[in-house]
């Protein structure tokens, strides 16, 4: 096939089948991040930390955030094969079930053991969720949509956590912060009917599609460097040298992104005095920029088929907002430079999935995927108990930034080599 013919074939989209992957990816990653946003907002509340006997220990309560975090990054690392072997179906519907239960559980009991150990449990299942994305876009999306395809669960989860600080608050109003529990166990039911009735491992199995958007999605294939091997779990990617510096780049972002994340309720109020309903609403900012962001620059990476530049650019903006935020007496202005640099966060990070899916190989993208959400989550699961730390004993949240500011410049000087192969 000439060049000019394969652009001309791969212009012209026919079928519509591959979108349905979106709507269960947005679901899976909408219920995935509501409970961690429930947790950040629950804390901030004060009654759920009473009722677990924390309310004066800023250490346990980051650890419940520290916890799931570490576990998540711990599991990532074997969840790869387990993919390969079973299918992301099945991987992904099953663990839907397994979050609800979860969530019955930590709204029936108030002992802070047991919602460690619950914590614990769902960083362990919910670490399935990358790798299956990556697994999923890898199979059934050409190389030039695959910015867009995982610019949608970044979306799913930027939105949960935007949707989910002012419903859980409602929530916790309406039904105590137990009854906040039992209201998501209901909600991870829905996802469950979408994944059984429109994910399907192979494009092969999948009975609706057409024979032409089977064929588009094939020549897009085309565009990889790498080979289609057959699907046996391959750990090739660790001899290369973008896969460890995607890796160092989420680390350190996604330290930066718990640490405001699980802090950022309790600093608006704190540090702002902003009144607790107040800082609820406000909360939900940066993810309106976070989402803002993705509909407008991923389809660029995707039109100018360039990632990394996009990676270094939002690293360089979250760098400098960090340090702006030190400085900030006004509240308004201090929100706004957390918002830019979230934003750019999840610009970065997002950026970083297309560029892995487009590198390694299909026997080897769920594993790949895996552990670079393994070492990133285990590097920066970390960060909520430090920054809960040096909150207790510093008495403000406000030194903090420049931590997250140094974790900014340490992910720009890994980007550099990936803009300069032009990924």
């Amino acid at each position: 096939m000439s060049n000019d013919l394969k652009k001309t074939e791969i212009s012209k989209p026919r079928g519509r089948v591959r979108y349905e992957i979106w709507v269960i990816m947005f679901l899976a990653f909408f219920m995935a991040y509501l409970d961690r946003a429930n947790i950040s907002v629950l804390i901030a509340s004060g009654g759920y930390t009473e009722a677990l006997g924390i309310a004066d220990d800023k250490g346990s309560q980051g650890l419940l955030m520290t916890s799931f975090l570490f576990f998540y990054g711990l599991s990532s690392f074997f969840i790869g094969p387990i993919i390969d072997r079973i299918g992301p179906r099945k991987v992904l519907g099953y663990n839907l079930i397994l979050w609800a239960g979860i969530m019955a559980v930590m709204g029936a009991v108030s002992s802070f053991n047991v919602h460690i150990i619950c914590r614990v449990i769902l960083g362990l299942t919910e670490a399935m969720a990358a790798p299956v994305c990556s697994k999923l876009i890898h199979t059934w999306f050409p190389a030039h949509e695959r910015a867009k395809a995982n610019g949608v669960w970044f979306v799913g989860l930027n939105f949960s956590l935007l949707a989910g600080i002012p419903l859980v608050a409602w929530l916790v109003a309406v039904l105590g912060w137990s009854g906040s529990f039992y209201a998501i166990a209901v909600l991870n039911i829905i996802p469950v009917f979408a994944c059984f009735a429109l994910v399907y491992d192979t494009i092969a199995a999948h009975p609706r599609i057409s024979k032409e958007e089977a064929e588009y999605i094939a020549v897009g294939k085309m565009e990889e460097v790498h080979s289609l091997s057959k699907s046996v779990t391959s750990y090739k990617f660790l001899t290369k040298k973008v896969f460890w510096l995607a890796s160092i780049v989420y680390a350190f972002n996604l330290a930066s992104f718990w640490g405001i994340q699980t802090w950022l309720p309790t600093y608006l109020i704190t540090s702002h005095g902003f009144s607790w309903a107040k800082g609820g609403i406000l909360s939900a900012v940066p993810y309106i920029a976070n989402i803002s962001f993705l509909i407008i620059f991923t389809p660029l990476m995707d039109k100018f088929n360039s990632r990394a530049p996009f990676t270094t650019g939002g690293c360089v903006v979250l760098t400098i907002s960090m340090f702006l935020v030190t400085i900030a007496n006004d509240p308004l202005l201090a929100l706004a430079a957390i918002s830019l640099g979230f934003g750019c966060i999840t610009l970065a990070n997002c950026s970083l999935f297309p560029i892995l899916q487009n590198e390694m190989d299909s026997s080897e993208i769920a594993t790949a995927a895996g552990c670079l959400t393994g070492v990133a989550y285990v590097f920066s699961s970390a960060f909520p108990y430090v920054m809960g730390a040096m909150y207790k004993y510093m008495g403000s949240l406000d030194a903090c930034f420049y931590l997250l500011g140094i974790n900014g410049v340490v992910s720009i000087l890994a980007t550099l080599p990936m803009v300069r192969r032009r990924l």
